[in-house]
């Protein structure tokens, strides 16, 4: 019922695979971070988080039901506690759906369009150059 953290203002580097696993939630409410990679490091480990609307998890976290986009209005102890109910798969669920190879192949997919589109494109100015293609 008590939120406690260490006396120390931040924790530094530390092992994530042993620091984690030791938290109920993590909080980043920074006032602006696109892509925080402590954020992403809980949410594969299925640990729920409690971001601010500018991080740029918050959407997802808030779609997914991973945690808690505070706005600093409501005391944080609540925003925590509201966040530790969030199932764990709701958590590794957002960063399957953001992996590498789920951002990944949509837009091979396009850069293949683009080429090909290029080629076709090549072939007509060829043509058109050649005097074989008439318009």
């Amino acid at each position: 019922d008590r939120l406690h953290w260490p006396a120390t203002t931040n924790v530094g580097f530390v092992d994530v695979d042993a620091f984690l696993p030791a938290c109920d939630v993590v909080v980043a409410p920074a006032l602006f971070d696109a892509a925080p990679t402590a954020v992403t490091q809980a949410l594969a480990r299925g640990v729920p988080m409690v971001v601010g609307r500018a991080s740029g998890w918050a959407a997802p976290i808030a779609r997914a039901g991973a945690g808690v986009v505070w706005d600093g209005r409501a005391p944080l102890v609540h925003a925590v506690r509201e966040a530790a109910r969030a199932p764990h798969d709701a958590c590794r669920s957002i960063t399957e759906t953001y992996s590498a190879a789920r951002q990944g192949a949509p837009l091979l997919e396009v850069y293949k369009r683009v080429l090909a589109d290029r080629r076709e494109r090549a072939v007509v100015c060829a043509r058109v150059t050649n005097g074989t293609e008439h318009r």
